[in-house]
């Protein structure tokens, strides 16, 4: 007979001889032997489920500790990545914010227009050079605009002759010299003393 631990149980050793040459079978000897072989499989097969369950238990364990720490490190990947682009979005901010006060951009444009800052930087700084190059094209037309209407309407001679070589600055200054100014005042009653404007 096969035994759990791979012997065999020999039934020989259950068989006893007498004295008198008669062969006598010890049940007793026998049932307690096979109860213990019996035990002894049930607690083998019992360790052996047990460790193919711990087996399992802790390849599952393992497998999930290694997709959490996976996904801690891609998270942490992903955060990095977003902290990087954030800086170099501050980073290309800060180029253009120098690029369009050099184009005479006013701070709350300037404001709104960061605003509009991607994540490629030579894109950004690009369309940043172009819209400068633009405003200040646009502002100088406007200036020789301004000034040819200055010209033409009279206040300044035209040619830097006539007009007795007077600025305009000047003519403007006696203009307003020669103004009549208040003489009188208006007390909090509502009357009023002669009043020249």
């Amino acid at each position: 007979m096969d035994l759990a631990g791979g012997e065999t149980m020999n039934l020989k050793d259950f068989i006893k001889q007498n004295s008198d040459g008669t062969f006598e079978y010890d049940d007793a000897a026998f049932t307690s032997a096979l109860d213990r072989e019996r035990t002894q499989a049930s607690d083998t097969a019992r360790k052996n489920a047990e460790q193919k369950l711990r087996s399992e238990i802790e390849k599952e364990l393992k497998a999930k500790l290694e997709e959490e720490a996976k996904l801690t490190a891609e998270e942490k990947l992903k955060k990095d990545m977003e902290a990087f682009a954030q800086q170099k979005r501050d980073f290309d901010k800060q180029r253009i914010t120098t690029i369009y006060k050099d184009a005479g951009i006013s701070d709350a444009e300037i404001e709104y227009l960061t605003t509009l800052i991607g994540d490629d930087s030579d894109k950004n700084i690009e369309t940043a050079q172009k819209f400068a190059e633009a405003r200040k094209t646009a502002n100088e037309e406007y200036k020789k605009k301004l000034t040819e209407e200055f010209q033409t309407s009279g206040s300044r001679p035209k040619d830097g002759g006539g007009g007795n070589g007077e600025s305009v600055a000047s003519k403007l200054a006696k203009e307003f010299s020669t103004q009549p100014t208040a003489g009188g005042y208006v007390d909090l009653k509502g009357d009023s003393t002669d009043v020249k404007i």
